[in-house]
């Protein structure tokens, strides 16, 4: 049972905006900003690896070959904002925010899972229920948009089929959602004490 779960049982009858509100992200952040000296850029291959459960091929992008250990914080960014882009496009990953309507990230979702080759019974009608079946609950119109409503439910149904709903910190902002599967969180973990504390790969 993650944290949405639980507050689902937990509310004590507030419902409204005032509930929607308060409640808490039911997904795991992934801070893999760059430190300029310390982090082994092939770090960053092994956590594509993960999000793309090894179906994408980091090394194809010229700005991977230029991040050197000693790379600047810009030089970093040039990468990670042509690698994400990249893994979007390719449908590993997915940029949920207030404009993003719940129509576009619950079918991007399913576009994750079919191209990573994840088998589930989901599909975006379903996710997408489940979204408004939690605002009606709270009395709101099923109209309202709410990313992190959107994101734990999408996290909720996914953990039911062993997977995780993650995102990435990129010291701005935490909008990018990649799928992986529960038993990938451990090294995925590690992998970013890697890039905080340096030194070589797991």
């Amino acid at each position: 049972m993650g944290l949405f779960d639980k507050f689902k049982k937990e509310k004590n009858g507030k419902s409204g905006l005032e509930a929607l509100y308060e409640i808490p992200c039911d997904y795991d952040g992934y801070d893999i900003v760059f430190l300029q000296g310390q982090t082994n850029p092939d770090l960053y291959n092994e956590i594509s690896l993960i999000i793309s459960n090894s179906k994408y091929d980091i090394k194809q992008l010229k700005e991977f070959h230029s991040l050197k250990i000693d790379s600047s914080i810009d030089e970093f960014y040039e990468f990670y904002e042509s690698w994400v882009e990249d893994l979007k496009n390719k449908n590993f990953m997915v940029h949920l925010d207030n404009d993003i309507s719940i129509q576009e990230f619950a079918n991007k979702i399913i576009q994750i899972l079919d191209k990573n080759g994840y088998r589930t019974e989901l599909n975006a009608d379903k996710l997408i229920k489940h979204y408004e079946d939690y605002l009606a609950g709270l009395k709101l119109r099923v109209t309202i948009k709410y990313d992190v409503l959107e994101a734990n439910t999408a996290a909720g149904e996914l953990r039911k089929y062993n997977l995780e709903l993650i995102n990435f910190f990129d010291g701005f902002s935490n909008t990018e959602f990649a799928v992986i599967p529960v038993s990938s969180i451990e090294r995925l973990k590690k992998l970013e004490s890697k890039i905080k504390m340096g030194g070589e790969l797991l």
